[in-house]
């Protein structure tokens, strides 16, 4: 399986977010994440960075929540 993990950055540190992810939708400033679980989230925040080799997607928060 391909699924990665999903990352907070909070204050410089890392928070996971959502486990097991396989889809990031954008739209208007917001991203829309399912996981295999059928959980999904909505967060305004953009990605900081996509690590394909370790599965791992890190974000930001564009608006405090």
């Amino acid at each position: 399986m391909c699924e990665s993990n999903v990352y907070l950055l909070k204050k410089g540190k890392e928070e996971k977010f959502l486990d097991d992810v396989e889809l990031i939708r954008c739209q208007d400033g917001q991203l829309f994440i399912s996981n295999s679980n059928g959980e999904k989230r909505q967060v305004k925040a953009e990605i900081v960075s996509v690590d394909f080799e370790n599965h791992k997607v890190l974000i930001r928060q564009t608006e405090p929540a």
